[in-house]
């Protein structure tokens, strides 16, 4: 495949090379063939010639130009985007590797008790039909686990944004991802996603569960660095 696609890159090259050297000599040889070529002692067959070659190349030149700086400007476009987009990757990443790092504080401060105690009322949210029913759980929330709710909330929005994002952004959200569910638990995860989509009445909203491709993935790319090392 990569011997192919080389192979094709360079008969484009030599097409192209083979292309330009014709628009170069095109003109001589045609000004040659009608009108001959020599070491004219007249200056003024110089002149004439001068003037035929000149009033065909430049124009050829500005085209030329005008390529040239057209391709120029394309490129510095293109390398701007990609500059911006990079940076972009880079904040977002440590941003939200931040609020899974304070969410994680959070959680901390919970013991195990509570942490199921959370679990439980997220997943009890979830499958509440009576909307008091859901006031009363969710007033539960606020009042024993405000701060972790909204930690966790927060780490869960700005997976879901970045995913929406029209890039390909797929290896980055599974790294945060598995990230958040080293560092978190899953169980605890997957409870406030569920009560998210409850929430927000979205049911396409982000899972904080990895799928068997993203798992796939990452292990891929940490073989490939264990093998630079």
């Amino acid at each position: 495949m990569f011997f192919s696609k080389a192979k094709k890159s360079y008969k484009l090259r030599f097409f192209l090379i083979f292309l330009v050297l014709i628009v170069i000599f095109s003109p001589i040889l045609a000004y040659a063939y009608t009108f001959g070529f020599g070491i004219w002692a007249s200056h003024d067959e110089w002149s004439k010639m001068g003037s035929a070659l000149g009033g065909i190349y430049s124009p050829i030149i500005a085209v030329a130009t005008l390529c040239f700086l057209y391709r120029q400007q394309r490129f510095t476009e293109i390398s701007h985007a990609e500059n911006r987009e990079a940076d972009f990757r880079r904040h977002t990443f440590a941003k939200c590797e931040n609020y899974i790092t304070l969410a994680s504080h959070r959680v901390d401060k919970l013991d195990e008790s509570q942490i199921r105690g959370l679990t439980c009322l997220l997943e009890m949210y979830a499958d509440a039909v009576d909307e008091k029913e859901k006031e009363e759980i969710f007033a539960a929330l606020n009042k024993f686990y405000q701060p972790q709710i909204l930690s966790i909330g927060r780490v869960s929005s700005t997976l879901h944004k970045i995913r929406n994002l029209d890039m390909d952004v797929d290896g980055m959200v599974s790294d945060l991802r598995m990230y958040a569910s080293s560092v978190i638990s899953l169980e605890l995860l997957l409870a406030h996603d569920v009560f998210y989509r409850a929430y927000m009445n979205d049911g396409s909203y982000f899972s904080f569960e990895p799928s068997e491709d993203e798992k796939m993935r990452v292990d891929e790319a940490f073989d490939k660095m264990k093998k630079k090392k």
